[in-house]
């Protein structure tokens, strides 16, 4: 109905010159919550009654309205943020009263029946998910955080009072373009106590509000929920859950969220949740615009920065979508809209792509590019070895399961497909068969990692082995003893957790670790206990220096990441300095430029405007060098903790774990 409305070209309260601009964000306030829509309907149709079209003050519902605006302008579509900001011809002249009194019943039902809706099925999906994500996110490392956007202020305050009452009381706070609720005051004054005398008090009210919000997220609270304006120029690389309720269709502003979590310092992958309503085909077309063109969500290290070059403006994005939005009457239609428009910037994309590549490779020595694509072939054949190893652990642990002759990738089990292929089996309705997902194969692994091992004698069939390994076909005929053990090593440049072996034959020769690995993929089977004197010492000397081949490994890689991330913190920090110092001084140069103004203008009205205009420049100036100064704390203080951090681990102590010792025979 509202969406039907929208679409017309005859309404009165849209007006008519900042039509385009006006539509996109009652759009944006539509797809947010019932509790925005009444809100912005009920300003509406008040305005009508006053016989006035809607203004910016009926959408500051959406907090980054006025950004939006100078995003307008700056794309050349100043005249339709001119209109909605400019009062002057707000008023309805020569309407006929019918049709008004009309419009205002109509919006009036609209804005009634968003007041009748209690119950939001994207407030229930956020409670039904996030308990499980945030316990998922401390399983991986990271803090139990969330940070959630909207574009809504009035969907944030319900997001608020939605997420006090179910489950977390007290762990909430907000941020947006005002902070004005007195828990942002109570927060905001005790960070002012706390921090009087020191130079983290900026004397900028807004950069010290934005300080305190962040500093109680990052302390004591579990779920920061944001507006766009609200979380400008923050850092948020303590959480690593990002969740969109309400999806931009400008590509730059998703960019610029998961910007907030990902950045330097951050622990693990962020991980990004979007809602979508699946009755809005529009929007499900728009969130596989993001994710599939811009590649918004694939990952802390996607390739959106390279693909969002491409683009020119987010606004002309944003621009085109309305235009499909408001056009389009059937699924088709937007389909085939969407189609295209998708079609328009494959083009764009893949030409920027290619060129940006030519230009990379144009300035490497052909020794570093023939690493990057050796590095590519090894990471590619680490998964193919990953997914056999994932297999044969199937293979062994399900002697009920039915592997497919033809496709050795998948299988039946209990009346199930499952599949290592995620396309294959998503297009077939089968199972994914994955690590990571609580599902048969994390059980398979803990049921496997669970059964205890004592010594017994294996015989390993080469015969049975699909391949051909020549160096353990040497071996044939020959037996010995093997010991398994699982090495772990955490440092700040990496985790290493690696599977080393040792193996001897019975005439005492030792086998390369790396020809006992390749042994390990024949089949074999078991055929009793152990037997003969173990060779104990030999196989813990071999084991003895493996561990120093790792821990000197480890201590080489430690020097390499203690250089490379002191370079890319002074990088970070020159980076930071020149774009905060670009804009300081272009605001100081217009400030001043205005006072100058001021002091040369007699009348005492527009001179006192002038005077305003330049203290407001000023305070923004403040602000930019706060926000410096803070970002130059961040960027030494993680120097700190990145020198200490190495400092405890100069002495690198493994943990070692045997997992099995056995009596080998190969036939």
């Amino acid at each position: 109905m509202m969406s039907a409305y929208l679409q017309r070209t005859d309404t009165i309260a849209l007006g008519q010159n900042g039509r385009h601009l006006v539509t996109l964000m009652l759009r944006k306030i539509l797809g947010s919550s019932s509790f925005a829509v009444a809100q912005t309907l009920d300003k509406m149709v008040k305005r009508l009654q006053g016989k006035l079209i809607v203004d910016d003050e009926t959408l500051d519902d959406i907090d980054g309205f006025a950004e939006e605006a100078e995003d307008w302008r700056d794309a050349g579509e100043g005249a339709e943020a001119d209109a909605v900001e400019d009062h002057e011809d707000d008023a309805i002249e020569r309407i006929d009263p019918k049709k008004l009194q009309a419009e205002i019943d109509e919006l009036t039902r609209y804005r009634d029946l968003a007041i009748s809706i209690a119950d939001n099925a994207k407030g229930r999906a956020l409670l039904e998910c996030l308990p499980h994500v945030l316990t998922e996110i401390v399983g991986k490392g990271g803090q139990r955080k969330a940070v959630i956007f909207t574009e809504s202020v009035r969907t944030q305050s319900y997001l608020r009072d939605l997420l006090e009452a179910n489950g977390f009381p007290g762990q909430t706070v907000v941020l947006n373009g005002s902070n004005s609720d007195k828990d942002s005051n109570a927060i905001y004054k005790k960070w002012l106590e706390r921090h009087r005398g020191t130079e983290a008090v900026s004397g900028s009210k807004t950069a010290d509000m934005k300080a305190a919000i962040v500093d109680a997220f990052r302390n004591d609270r579990t779920i920061l929920i944001a507006t766009e304006s609200g979380a400008e120029g923050i850092n948020l690389q303590f959480c690593s859950l990002l969740i969109n309720y309400d999806l931009p269709w400008n590509p730059q502003r998703v960019e610029q969220r998961i910007g907030r979590c990902h950045r330097y310092g951050q622990k693990i992958d962020v991980t990004v949740i979007n809602f979508l309503n699946r009755k809005n085909h529009a929007e499900a077309r728009i969130h596989q615009l993001l994710e599939q063109k811009f590649k918004l969500f694939e990952g802390v290290f996607g390739s959106s920065d390279e693909v969002l070059g491409a683009i020119e403006s987010g606004v002309d994005i944003e621009r085109r979508i309305l235009d499909i939005v408001q056009s389009c009457r059937t699924n088709d239609e937007i389909n085939a809209a969407f189609d295209r428009l998708q079609a328009e910037f494959s083009v764009e994309i893949d030409e920027a792509k290619k060129d940006a590549r030519n230009k990379l490779l144009a300035e490497l020595d052909d020794r570093v590019i023939e690493r990057l694509l050796g590095r590519r072939e090894a990471v590619v054949s680490a998964i193919g070895d990953f997914k056999r190893a994932l297999l044969g652990l199937a293979r062994a642990e399900l002697p009920d399961a039915r592997f497919h002759d033809d496709h050795a990738q998948r299988f039946d089990y209990e009346g199930e497909t499952w599949s290592t292929e995620w396309p294959e089996a998503d297009e077939r309705g089968w199972r994914f068969f994955r690590l990571a997902d609580g599902g048969l194969a994390d059980w398979l692994i803990a049921q496997a990692k669970d059964r205890p091992l004592e010594p017994a004698s294996l015989q390993f069939d080469y015969a049975a082995y699909p391949g051909n390994l020549a160096d353990v076909a040497e071996l044939r005929g020959q037996s010995g003893w093997m010991r398994v053990a699982r090495l772990t090593l955490h440092t700040p440049a990496k985790t290493y957790d690696e599977i080393i072996c040792a193996a001897f034959t019975d005439q005492g020769h030792e086998v390369h670790s790396e020809t006992v690995e390749r042994l390990l993929q024949v089949p074999a089977e078991v055929t009793g206990a152990a037997f003969g004197d173990m060779p104990d010492a030999h196989l813990s000397g071999v084991m003895a220096e493996r561990q120093t081949h790792v821990v000197a490994r480890a201590q080489e890689r430690l020097g390499e990441f203690l250089n490379e991330e002191e370079e890319r913190l002074d990088a970070w920090r020159d980076d930071a300095k020149v774009s905060f110092d670009q804009q300081i001084k272009a605001l100081t140069k217009e400030a001043n430029e205005k006072k100058k103004l001021a002091r040369a203008t007699s009348g005492l009205e527009a001179k006192l405007e002038l005077q305003r205009e330049a203290k407001q420049i000023q305070r923004q100036v403040d602000d930019l060098q706060h926000q410096l100064y803070t970002r130059l704390r961040e960027i030494d203080d993680e120097r700190e903790r990145m020198l200490d951090e190495i400092a405890d681990q100069l002495n690198l102590t493994p943990a070692l774990t045997t997992l099995f010792t056995i009596r080998w025979s190969l036939v």
